[in-house]
């Protein structure tokens, strides 16, 4: 049967995967400090292209970048100004809180 709270399993899997998550972060973290800029160069490439909509819902679902990803934290602010990206913002989330699942990432 469903439950609505999770059991200690759960817990258990989610601290795991959460502790997968920052592991994997502060690889990217260091990708970007190390191009300045995008995740695969100076420049916006296709890579960020799709990097960045898995990368911004992780934020919409909670992730704070600061201070832990810095590098993240600055090329997620001037991702999300990009003219492109400004027109593709998923209506539904201008204007409304995400949630915060990965608040502790």
């Amino acid at each position: 049967m469903f439950s609505s709270t999770p059991d200690k399993l759960d817990k258990e899997r989610l601290k795991k995967n959460k502790a997968s998550l920052s592991d994997e972060l502060t690889i990217w973290d260091g990708y970007v400090k190390q191009t300045g800029a995008y995740v695969a160069g100076k420049r916006f490439t296709m890579a960020d292209a799709m990097f960045f909509p898995s990368f911004a819902f992780l934020v919409r679902m909670g992730l704070k970048l600061n201070p832990k990803y810095p590098h993240l934290a600055r090329y997620y602010d001037d991702t999300r100004n990009r003219e492109s990206v400004k027109k593709t913002w998923p209506p539904h989330w201008k204007g409304s809180e995400g949630k915060d699942i990965l608040k502790d990432v």
